[in-house]
Formats: structure tokens, C-alpha cells, sequence
């Protein structure tokens, strides 16, 4: 339980009811309870704050901080590609507020229904709901990692991810063939573009069904699959929630010599009905569909056994799923003859316009049935639910013991516990690539940690310099995929070796420094899984009292020690960047440079703490924060092969000489490790600080080896220091039960008086056990 440290008051002689925060005397909310409405198909219910500094509240493309302008926000997943102010995908119902003194509260509205959010600069905010109940709780904080560490500590923490999808994924939709799958990924490899994943659209499939794969022109897929095990690599397919309809050709007689995931759905009787009791019929790729109940306790089952299938009889193993389409989204405006227009589910009392359209839009009739409620319920609920469905089924019966991995559109508050999420059919422009950064700063509220954009864009024709700034921006999503449209030319880097060699040399180095900081990136989900931590952070969630961060979407961080800044516009060769803490609390990750030193290098110097960069067109700008080690590892071409190199310290010392970080090490895919964090299978957990000219670690954890009984497989064979003042006199090592076998020692070193880094690049640790470092002037 979490200590609230708040007092209620009631208003005398009113229906008002105010929480305060006791430490600050701080308006959480106020309730007038006088104006509350309460009805079978209406809801609404209005906070008074004190505050108007908003977040969250998706899916929506817009900046990180609400514009209380009375915005009105409506939720309800949606099949509509992002555009500004229009509601998408996702329904998150969860908003979190910056108070006064860096103190944060958030609060959650649990209801499924079509919902409305007004923000109003009173400030207050209004919630409207066209169904279910006022369910809402509150998250006290005080801080803002606080906040959503309460939240997902009752949602649901993100599932722990495979160390492998932290690699760089290469997909298309269009790829047509499989010899021009297979040519596109080839002509990458041959340009040492790391990549760990291989992607399939409904391009592969036979005619756009589920559970298929076209034996014409994919008929080698099984063998491609195994083709990509030999590189150490993975493929993952898409399944649409829709299932084509085909009945026999009695349109009564049912027998399996037809589409099998209709069939056994028909008998299993698992399919969403209509409000006679028939089957409801939509319209999306493979034609006349069906839509399973995800909410049906037979769906299981049945889910799991198309998998099962598509794995025995057809050979496609896949190494993850790929959610699409599953608002559940239509190309018919409900059913095939439509939606009643009498029945006031299809048509409520009140009509709530989801981006300007009726509630049936491109979607199921509301009035439509589930196993447990009507489809006016469950709807935004739908894909959570099938991705449940497909996380345990995955593990009931794929790939026994190890972590599903499952990306999907639609999502719903909790949704992190079973799958990740990306920003679905983005366009090829530079605001778009912007508004990326807001939207996986939100998804880490949400606690959805394991979420990206596709990196180019995928409607519309990108260029050259938009994708080579999108790779680099993208290099930074923690769900990396470069991916596009059918009707839209080739954007893997390798496409433009010819007319842009400068996009490949740069996809090539700013790739291979994610690969080399996947160690820091695996422990940040590692501490989102056991403790709600988020991965992505904006600038505040680091420095809540510093007011210049509460705006800021254009840099963020990856945890707490690697700020991003990327180039967001066109034709734009510099970037004005804030170092929040001061200069001197940020190093150059490239050369080591405190950042305090830049402004004597030509540099310009803005108002407090903002800087103009150079950023020339093969660079993005990172800095490492003062106090941190991050554990890197030598990069290659994909995660397989990385793990099997050395690893190194990064070490930024702040200006009292101190840094501390710590590292999580596991194999990167078991399941057992994942359950909970008193359950962890072997697992490795070290703790490093320097301190007083001294590094040392601790083992807080170690039993996982990739190899077992080799003491040599984790090694440290690099430490670099930034901001050493001077050069030292000597390193030296010491430790009792190194494999060096010597319990003190010299080290060679070399040290640049300009960066002030002193580098340590000659030695073997074995990091099972403890050490200790000291450089001595």
C-alpha cells in the first residue's frame, strides 16, 4: 500500500467534495457533485484542479502537454491513420498532472464505454461517458515515476521482452514475393545494417487470410524462416482480427474441407453474433468476414489451435504476432446490410461523434453480441482482449517457455502486461516524425513500455534526408521497426545506396550504438517489469521542479542517463537543445565533453541552459547524464552474435567524482525469468559506483552463464571515464577471485587532457566477481 498523504474535505452545505495533498496544501480535484449526471446512457462528471499542466489521455497525435483550451478528447479505438487531434487506436482514460514543488498525482477512469474528455482552462476537466459506471482512482505520487509505478502496480506491469526485439526490425507491406523479401533483407546484410527481425504483411498470405501463407509466391517461407535461425534472426507475421467467411457451398453443411479457422470457429461457436442471433458478417481484406469473441471462455482453445496449425501442417513458426486491424476495424459501416438505426446502441441518446462520424463507423454495429455484454461495452476492449487471448496462447502452445512477443494496434489501459504497441499508419512527414516522441513518452505512462513508430513513415513516399533523420530518431524508439505502404517506394536503407549513400553510413553507425547500448536498454526493461520504471521518460519525469521541462517533446531519455535530441525539421543542419540540471550535468556521448566546455568551442550560447548544436545530416545528438554508468556492449550484426561480445562501462562522473548504474543480464528469452520478480529464473544483477578516484561492484545477483561452468563468458574489457580532471598517475585493479588470478595490478591507459576522458581499454573483468578500480593523480 502507498501512503496518501492526503485529507478530504466536504464542503459545508454543498455537495463539494475537495482532496488536498497535506505536505503542500495542494488542490488535487474538487467535485460538485450537484452537477453530476448519472443514466443508463450518459454519464458526466467534472474535476475542478489546480493545475494546468496535463498529460496522457490517448491515443491521440498531439503535443506531450494538453492544450486545456477546451479541448474536448474523444476515446474510442478507431481505425484511423494518426492526424492531429483525431482519436486513434488506443483508449487510455489515464491522465497524470504536474503540481506546484515538482509533485504529481494521476487519475484513472476505468469505463469502456465511448468517452469524452473536456479540458478546460478553468482549469478543470470533464468526463463523459455513454455507458458503465464512475470508476476512477487516484495515483498520489509524489513524483512523477511514482505516479506510474502506483499505476501499473494496479493495472499490471509491462511484460518482461526478449533481449532479440530490442534489435532492429526490417519489414514491408509489398513485398509481394518472397525472392523480394529476401533480396531487400540480403541487400542490407551486404551493407552490415544490423537487423534481428524479418516482418510479413497480408502480402504473404493467400488472399489475405489468417493462419496462411501463399504457396506460390512464398512457397519457400518455412525454409526462409529457417534461413533466418541460421543468422541468429526472427520472423514475425501479422494476423487481422477479421476471419474471412466461408461457408460451404450448402451455406449449412460445415466440414474442414473449407477455410479451417472459419469452420472450427462455426463449430466451436465463437464468433461475434448479431443482434438476431446470426452470424455477424463485415467486410475487410480476404472480403466477407467474421470477427472471433475474444471475450468467449471456448476462444482460447480455438486461438491457440490456428496457431498450432499454422506451425505443424504449414511449417511457419513464428518468433512473435502482429496485431492488426483490431478495434475491431471494418471497411463497411457496421454489418453488410448495416446497423440498426432504431436500436439506441447504434444510435445513443447522446451522439457522441468519433472524429466526426457515428459510432458504427468502419466498425461493428454496437448492438452486435459477445458472450458477455454488447459490443457498445467491449468495444475499445476488444484488442486487450485478443491480445490476452493470443499472449496465452502463445504460451500454452508455441514456443514453450519462452516470452511471447506481440505488437498490436488497438490497446486498452493494462494492455502492457501482454504486448507492445506502434503508432500504426503514420505519413511521411516531418510533424509526423515529431509527434512521435509525445506519443512513446504517453505509451510509457500508460505503461505500455515496448512501443515505436514505424521509422520513415508508412503512408506516403518519404526522402532522402526525412529517413535519414527518421533512423536516427528511430534508432532511439524502444520498438524499432522501419515498415511502409504497398503503393509507396522501397525505404529500407539499403534502397537508397545509390541516390543517398550518406542515409546508409549513417542507419549504419547510429544502429550499431543502439546495438552497443542494448545492455543499458535490456536493464531499463527489466525495471519497468519488476517495478513499474518507465523506459522512455520526458525531460521532467528526471527535474519535476524545473519548469522549463514541463512543455519539452523534442528530446527525451532513454531511463535516466541518455538524453536524445534529434533533428525534427527540413534542411536543418543545428538544433537548439536545453540541458536541464545545467551544462555541466551533460557529457558528449561521442567524444566525452562536458558540455559546460562547448560554449568556448564556438558553440552558441542561448539563455540559461539551452545550447545550439551542430547537427550535420549524419548526426543525432546524445548526451549521458552526470552520476550514471551505463553498461554497453561491442555491437554486431544482430543480437546473437552481440551477446557473445565483451561488454563495457561508460562512466560519467558528476561533479563530486561520483556515477553508480546498475546491470541485468539474463538469456534474454525464458519465460520463468518474467513471472514475477520473487520468481526469476537465473538471472545476473550487478551494482557498480564510483567513488572517491574508485570503481567498484557489487554482485547483487549471479547465476546465469551463457555458457555454463565458463567463468569467461561476461566479460568487461573496456572502462571509460568522462570528466577526470587530470591524468592520472596510474589505474590500478584489484580484486581477490578474478580469472587474472592476481589480486593487484597496473593497468594501461590513455587519457585526452582536452575531453578530460581517461580510457581504460585493456583488461579483462570477469564480471562474476567483484572488483575495484582506482585511478590515482
Amino acid at each position: 500500500m502507498y501512503k496518501t498523504n492526503l485529507k478530504i474535505e466536504i464542503i459545508p452545505r454543498s455537495l463539494k467534495i475537495r482532496i488536498k495533498r497535506n505536505s503542500t496544501n495542494f488542490m488535487i480535484f474538487e467535485i460538485d457533485l450537484s452537477t453530476l449526471i448519472y443514466s443508463d446512457q450518459l454519464i458526466q462528471l467534472t474535476l475542478l484542479m489546480n493545475s494546468s499542466l496535463i498529460y496522457g489521455l490517448g491515443e491521440q497525435q498531439a503535443n506531450l502537454l494538453r492544450n486545456n483550451k477546451w479541448n474536448k478528447i474523444t476515446l474510442f479505438s478507431s481505425d484511423q491513420a494518426p492526424e492531429e487531434q483525431k482519436n486513434l487506436y488506443g483508449v487510455q482514460p489515464f491522465y497524470m498532472v504536474m503540481e506546484n514543488d515538482g509533485y504529481s498525482h494521476g487519475i484513472m477512469f476505468l469505463n469502456s464505454n465511448a468517452m469524452e474528455f473536456i479540458i478546460q482552462p478553468y482549469p478543470a476537466i470533464t468526463f463523459r461517458s455513454i455507458g458503465g459506471i464512475i470508476d476512477f482512482f487516484l495515483f498520489t505520487g509524489p513524483s512523477p515515476p511514482d505516479v506510474i509505478r502506483q499505476a501499473t502496480h494496479f493495472i499490471g506491469r509491462p511484460f518482461m521482452v526478449p533481449y532479440w526485439s530490442l534489435g532492429f526490425h526490417l519489414s514491408r507491406f509489398g513485398y509481394n514475393t518472397l525472392d523480394s523479401m529476401n533480396q531487400t533483407l540480403n541487400r542490407n546484410l551486404a551493407l552490415d545494417i544490423p537487423i534481428d527481425v524479418h516482418w510479413s504483411d497480408i502480402d504473404a498470405m493467400e488472399a489475405s487470410k489468417d493462419f496462411t501463407y501463399d504457396k506460390k509466391r512464398f512457397r519457400l517461407l518455412p525454409d526462409y524462416i529457417k534461413y533466418l535461425r541460421s543468422l541468429g534472426m526472427r520472423y514475425i507475421s501479422i494476423i487481422d482480427a477479421a476471419i474471412m467467411y466461408s461457408p460451404s457451398p450448402s451455406q449449412s453443411v460445415l466440414d474442414d474441407s473449407g477455410y479451417l479457422p472459419f469452420t472450427q470457429g462455426v463449430s466451436s461457436d465463437i464468433f461475434i453474433k448479431n443482434a438476431y442471433n446470426k452470424l455477424f458478417v463485415g467486410r475487410v481484406w480476404p472480403g466477407l468476414t467474421v470477427w472471433p469473441d475474444f471475450f468467449n471462455p471456448s476462444v482460447l482453445k480455438y486461438w491457440g489451435d490456428q496457431f498450432e496449425r499454422f506451425e505443424t501442417q504449414d511449417e511457419i513458426v513464428l518468433d512473435g504476432v502482429w496485431l492488426d486491424m483490431n478495434e475491431p476495424a471494418n471497411f463497411v459501416d457496421g454489418s453488410i446490410v448495416g446497423c440498426d438505426s432504431k436500436n439506441l446502441l447504434n444510435y445513443p441518446p447522446y451522439p457522441m461523434s468519433v472524429n466526426g462520424r457515428n459510432l458504427n463507423y468502419r466498425t461493428i454495429c454496437m448492438d452486435s453480441r459477445h458472450n458477455i455484454s454488447t459490443h457498445y461495452n467491449l468495444h475499445s476492449l476488444y484488442g486487450l482482449q485478443q491480445s490476452k487471448i493470443t499472449h496465452e496462447a502463445i504460451m500454452q502452445r508455441l514456443n514453450v517457455g519462452k516470452r511471447p512477443f506481440i505488437i498490436t494496434r488497438s490497446n486498452y489501459l493494462g494492455l502492457g502486461q501482454y504486448a507492445g504497441h506502434w503508432s500504426g499508419d503514420v505519413w511521411s512527414t516531418y510533424q509526423d516524425m515529431a509527434l512521435t516522441i509525445p506519443s512513446m513518452i504517453n505509451y510509457n505512462l500508460y505503461g505500455i513500455p515496448m512501443t515505436g513508430s514505424d521509422i520513415c513513415g508508412f503512408n506516403g513516399n518519404t526522402t532522402s534526408e526525412l529517413c535519414t533523420r527518421w533512423h536516427q530518431l528511430g534508432a532511439f524508439y524502444p520498438f524499432s521497426r522501419n515498415h511502409n505502404t504497398d503503393d509507396s517506394y522501397d525505404q529500407d536503407p539499403a534502397a537508397f545506396l545509390n541516390s543517398f549513400p550518406d542515409l546508409v553510413s549513417s542507419t549504419r553507425t547510429i544502429f550499431k550504438i543502439r546495438y552497443s547500448m542494448l545492455p543499458y536498454l535490456y536493464t531499463l526493461f527489466y525495471l519497468a517489469n519488476s517495478r513499474g520504471d518507465t523506459v522512455i521518460r520526458a525531460l521532467f519525469f528526471e527535474f519535476p521542479i524545473d519548469v522549463n521541462t514541463y512543455s519539452n517533446d523534442k528530446q527525451f531519455l532513454w531511463g535516466s542517463c541518455l538524453m536524445i535530441t534529434p533533428v525534427l525539421d527540413r534542411n536543418t543542419f543545428a538544433v537548439k537543445a536545453y540541458f536541464p540540471g545545467g551544462f555541466g550535468n551533460w557529457y558528449d556521448f561521442y567524444n566525452g565533453t562536458n558540455a559546460n566546455n562547448l560554449r568556448f568551442g564556438g558553440t552558441k550560447f542561448l539563455e540559461k541552459n539551452y545550447m545550439v548544436l551542430d547537427a550535420p545530416l549524419t548526426k543525432i545528438n546524445l548526451h549521458v547524464k552526470a552520476g550514471c554508468i551505463m553498461p554497453l556492449q561491442e555491437p554486431a550484426l544482430n543480437t546473437h552474435l552481440s551477446l557473445k561480445n565483451p561488454y563495457w562501462l561508460l562512466i560519467a562522473l558528476n561533479k563530486l567524482g561520483e556515477a553508480e548504474g546498475v546491470l541485468y543480464i539474463d538469456d534474454g528469452e525464458t519465460l520463468d525469468h518474467t513471472v514475477s520478480p520473487s520468481s526469476l529464473g537465473p538471472y545476473d544483477m550487478l551494482h557498480f559506483k564510483a567513488r572517491n578516484q574508485t570503481l567498484r561492484s557489487w554482485i547483487l545477483k549471479f547465476d546465469y552463464l551463457p555458457v555454463p561452468n565458463e567463468e569467461s563468458s561476461l566479460l568487461i574489457s573496456n572502462v571509460t571515464l568522462m570528466g577526470i580532471p587530470r591524468k592520472p598517475k596510474l589505474v590500478q585493479f584489484d580484486s581477490a577471485e578474478n580469472i587474472i588470478k592476481r589480486s593487484s595490478y597496473r593497468l594501461d591507459f590513455t587519457y585526452n587532457p582536452l575531453t578530460q576522458v581517461l580510457y581504460i581499454d585493456k583488461v579483462t573483468i570477469v564480471m562474476k566477481y567483484a572488483f575495484v578500480m582506482h585511478w590515482i593523480y
